[in-house]
């Protein structure tokens, strides 16, 4: 899905991960991303990491992968 689209699916894939279940999201360092990256926070059913991408022909300001496990 696209990055606008990812606070919105945000609850489904808590409804199809189990406990311990692991959500790996890309390009959540773009500002389309920032509405996940604050509901993700807010919400107490994560754990949540979101690392910057320093790889070739990437921006570290804008490209960033979140890691997070379901609680």
């Amino acid at each position: 899905i696209d990055k606008e689209g990812y606070a919105a699916a945000l609850p489904h894939c808590r409804r199809l991960l189990r406990p311990g279940g692991l959500l790996v999201a890309d390009n959540t360092a773009f500002p389309e991303a920032q509405p996940f990256n604050t509901a993700m926070r807010a919400s107490g059913d994560w754990r949540d990491c979101n690392f910057l991408a320093h790889l070739p022909n990437h921006s570290p300001s804008i490209d960033g992968l979140c890691i997070a496990l379901r609680l």
